[in-house]
């Protein structure tokens, strides 16, 4: 199956290319504040649990971070009792607060659904169609919500200028290039520009050569950037059969575990299942510590 991690060899995330990219206009912050202040980093407290809500307010229970760790629905959800009060956010900042009136519910079983838990949230239905993360109000981060965040309608077009010659690479010739999200948000709060791509081509009937589903970040330098593969799903054959891209949509990018970096919460989908991620940025690559869902 194509599934959510093609292309990343278990190793969670590429640098492509290898090397660094002098900025244009698009990609240099407008001014360069400093990091947080250690004081604004709040320390670790207990449990921080995570919940993705799609645009059917059906609920995804990731798991999130309990004693300084992430860990994962199962080892979490013992840890919550009674209602948990939530706060919702997406790629427009904050959307107010939800309860979840009861504990999480294992709602998988052995095998590809092994992930799948849910934890139910009392939403607003004016909310629906709207996806969010909802993070525990009385999470590690008071605030964690990155310093820039900004979805914007039309990618520069040095970024669709990237894309195509990323799938050049990847022997698409003349790609057709569709950024369907061009995020513009700053991961490590050093004040210059990050940019999170999601690009999509897909016929709607069957497979077809040159179709993908890529999700890049563009790691933001004091003179350029460095580019990274956090999802890779290339189709280089025509085939009569339904397509097995796994296709992302970037929900929010917030600060889970108050470390002052940013984590990527993205839901996907594919033919045979789908699901929720978090993402995050360790030790030079990006990271798959969460899910929730079925992967196939």
């Amino acid at each position: 199956m194509a599934g959510r991690r093609q292309g990343m060899g278990g190793s969670l995330a590429a640098l492509w290319p290898i090397g660094v990219f002098i900025a244009h206009g698009a990609f240099a912050a407008a001014t360069d504040p400093p990091r947080r202040a250690a004081s604004e980093i709040l320390p670790p407290q207990s449990t921080t649990p995570i919940v993705g809500i799609d645009g059917e307010q059906i609920s995804c229970f990731l798991g999130g971070v309990g004693g300084g760790e992430f860990l994962n629905a199962k080892a979490l959800a013992a840890r919550l009792r009674g209602p948990t009060e939530y706060r919702l956010y997406n790629l427009a900042g904050d959307g107010g607060v939800a309860v979840a009136p009861g504990p999480p519910v294992d709602e998988g079983s052995e095998g590809e659904c092994a992930d799948l838990w849910r934890h139910d949230l009392a939403l607003d239905p004016r909310r629906a169609g709207k996806p969010f993360a909802a993070l525990r109000s009385s999470s590690v981060n008071a605030n964690p919500l990155p310093k820039t965040l900004e979805s914007l309608e039309a990618p520069a077009p040095e970024h669709i200028e990237l894309v195509r010659n990323f799938l050049l690479r990847r022997n698409i010739s003349d790609p057709e290039v569709k950024i369907i999200q061009s995020v513009r948000t700053d991961l490590d709060g050093d004040g210059i520009d990050d940019w999170l791509l999601n690009a999509v081509r897909r016929q709607p009937d069957i497979a077809a050569k040159g179709d993908y589903s890529i999700v890049l970040v563009l790691r933001g330098l004091k003179q350029g950037f460095r580019t990274y593969i956090i999802h890779d799903d290339i189709t280089l054959e025509d085939s009569p059969y339904p397509s097995t891209l796994w296709v992302n949509e970037i929900v929010a990018v917030l600060d889970v575990d108050g470390d002052g970096a940013m984590e990527v919460v993205m839901n996907g989908a594919y033919i045979y299942g789908g699901g929720w991620d978090l993402i995050r940025f360790q030790n030079g690559a990006f990271e798959y510590v969460l899910f929730c869902g079925c992967d196939g």
